[in-house]
């Protein structure tokens, strides 16, 4: 193991790995799940919203269906008191029924449609949230395991260096001894 201090003052262990440590990649994987958690969370209420949702709509389908049902049938009724079942004034009965039917059920049709659209729009946002969560966990991931490999890398520098500047330093005073023994045998 070799310590080095970094020129910045940082010391670090230039055989240290690259990898984030056991606790860090946990806390990454924490952070993955809870985003995973909250989407689901977020998705079953998205699923509950719109089951509620077409649940309401079909029911009041049914219910208009009903009203309209019953509506058509005492629809003659109505004329035939009045002895105009064969005139135009019927018919014109029956494309009042038939138009303020087909209102109401587009009215309904919408409100559902209209509803549904801002659930799956949420549903779109909370997508997105748990996408830019996850993209955060990553990126800090990334950028822990990018400084540990620099800092990797400037340990190892600095230390190869220092070995470079101690070969030179020992190569210099064995040049020097070897000059001063040089010096010493030639005075005998």
């Amino acid at each position: 193991m070799a310590v080095i201090q970094l020129p910045d003052g940082r010391v670090v262990d230039s055989n240290a790995p690259t990898s984030p440590s056991a606790s860090e990649l946990a806390e990454f994987q924490n952070q993955r799940a809870g985003a995973g958690a909250q989407f689901a969370a977020a998705a079953a209420q998205v699923k509950a919203k719109s089951d509620a949702n077409t649940t309401g709509y079909q029911s009041s389908r049914t219910d208009l269906t009903t009203k309209y049902t019953q509506l058509r049938d005492r629809l003659p009724g109505a004329y035939a008191k009045r002895n105009v079942l064969n005139s135009g004034i019927y018919q014109r009965g029956l494309q009042d029924y038939a138009q303020q039917r087909g209102a109401d059920f587009y009215k309904l049709a919408q409100t559902y449609l209209t509803t549904q659209g801002q659930i799956n729009a949420d549903a779109a946002g909370q997508y997105g949230q748990y996408v830019t969560q996850l993209d955060a966990v990553n990126r800090s991931e990334y950028a822990r395991r990018a400084d540990l490999a620099a800092q990797l890398r400037a340990a190892q520098q600095l230390q190869a260096q220092q070995q470079a500047q101690a070969v030179q330093q020992a190569a210099a005073e064995g040049s020097a001894y070897a000059a001063a023994a040089n010096a010493q045998q030639q005075d005998f």
